[in-house]
């Protein structure tokens, strides 16, 4: 307002000049610890003596000394980053400011413990500098995610609980008023923990069982878990808690597989869960020609799917070909052979280079004779010698040397051989009478059979 005043009359004009607006050009330093207390020089125009400086949101320096109409010193006081950093100088009613001039330092942060369950609830405590001389409402962010509280210790500590989570190595951060520091792979949270598989025993082999991993760290919250069984993911996986994972098994014929859960990137695995083994039942005819060729059906379970590598054996041999009927049937083309001592022999199903085995299985046809003894084939198995060559016929005696062996008489040929599946040949002392010795030897198995029989 300017007044004029002429002998005893005034008259005056409002609004009609005004001083300079302070003008702030720059601040040495232009950042402090949040601990304040350093000095600082703003400089710029239009200051007066009785000029005041404050930071936003009303905080006044500590000390406001005017030093020039360019230059003011003054003392920070103890604070964080505010949203732009805005300075202000007063002169008279006049106000100047500068925005993204002034500055705190940022916290430099450690945390600890740095890994977490998945259920969160943890309290963390991050350590560092310039968190403030007082309560700035300071908040962490562990993995992305705020942490579920956050409280001011001091200006080197900040505390606050994890949330829920998953994964490793993540970031974390602390913001202090506007000022963010992060450090990255600063925190963690468990991996996932297979300590047992429950499912049908052999359900490797089906494809369509369900299987319960059991253990720990898979999420309080359906994160979207996968599991593999042996090298094949399963055809669906689905959460049920942070210590269940169900999954419907994939298609496998690993004679040794293993589990493994994925939550968040991490995986868990359960070494050998599933010791895959076929289940033999029985096999269909029991008794075969000694000559072989004969088909010979194999019932059990967990044969595997259409395409799975099969073998059999029977009684020691390898069948001629094996073929994948069914999950629950092979057959096979059996080989020539004939019985050993003891009966029936054993029949063992290789799946997928996995064994089982059936014992007392099957059996070759029983040697039969129906002929006398004679003298022809004898001279010609054997050369001449101090002892009678005599011979039998019959069916049953073989595709191979098979370890026959002739009695005639209370004493047992010398030497027997085989010579065709419907003929043996042995040495027996001389003076023999071959038909009394022969009709003895018939009533011999003629006994042992009825015996059998009854």
């Amino acid at each position: 307002t300017i007044v004029m005043t002429v002998a005893e009359s005034a008259g005056s004009l409002t609004e009609a000049w005004s001083w300079d607006v302070p003008s702030l050009s720059s601040l040495t330093p232009a950042n402090h610890p949040a601990t304040g207390g350093t000095s600082m020089t703003i400089q710029g125009s239009g200051f007066w003596y009785s000029s005041a400086a404050r930071i936003l949101e009303g905080t006044a320096l500590e000390v406001s000394d005017w030093v020039s109409t360019t230059a003011m010193l003054c003392k920070v006081p103890a604070g964080v980053n505010v949203v732009s950093g805005v300075v202000a100088v007063t002169a008279g009613i006049q106000v100047g400011s500068a925005t993204e001039f002034f500055t705190y330092d940022a916290p430099i942060s450690s945390f600890k413990p740095a890994n977490f369950p998945t259920a969160g609830n943890s309290k963390v405590s991050i350590f560092g500098s310039s968190f403030g001389a007082a309560d700035y409402s300071d908040k962490a962010r562990l993995g992305g995610t705020q942490a579920e509280a956050s409280g001011w210790v001091s200006d080197s500590a900040v505390t606050c609980r994890a949330a829920a989570g998953v994964r490793a190595t993540l970031s974390g951060s602390v913001t202090v008023g506007s000022a963010i520091d992060s450090m990255t792979e600063a925190v963690s949270y468990d991996a996932p923990v297979v300590s047992g598989v429950t499912a049908a025993p052999h359900a490797v082999a089906s494809g369509v069982t369900r299987v319960d991993h059991a253990g720990g760290a898979f999420g309080s919250l359906d994160y979207s878990p996968g599991a593999r069984v042996g090298a094949s993911a399963c055809g669906a996986s689905a959460w049920v808690s942070d210590s269940a994972v169900v999954c419907m098994v994939a298609a496998s014929f690993s004679s040794v597989a293993r589990a493994v859960v994925t939550v968040g990137e991490r995986a868990g695995t359960w070494s050998s869960p599933f010791s895959y083994s076929p289940i033999l039942l029985s096999v269909s005819p029991a008794n075969h020609p000694t000559p072989g060729g004969s088909s010979l059906l194999v019932y059990g379970a967990e044969f595997g799917g259409s395409g799975a590598t099969v073998q059999i054996r029977a009684r020691g041999t390898a069948c001629e070909r094996s073929l994948w009927v069914a999950e629950t049937s092979i057959v096979c083309r059996v080989p020539s052979g004939g019985n050993a001592a003891g009966g029936g022999g054993s029949v063992v199903a290789t799946v997928a280079g996995v064994s089982a085995t059936l014992t007392d299985a099957m059996s070759y046809d029983v040697a039969a004779v129906r002929r006398t003894p004679g003298h022809d084939l004898g001279k010609d198995a054997f050369s001449a010698g101090r002892h009678a060559v005599t011979s039998f016929t019959g069916v049953g005696f073989g595709h191979d040397q098979w370890s026959q062996r002739m009695r005639i008489s209370p004493d047992a040929g010398k030497e027997t051989r085989w010579a065709s599946l419907h003929a043996v040949a042995a040495r027996v002392p001389e003076g023999d009478e071959t038909g009394v010795a022969a009709r003895r030897f018939l009533d011999r198995v003629r006994r042992i059979r009825e015996r059998r029989r009854a």
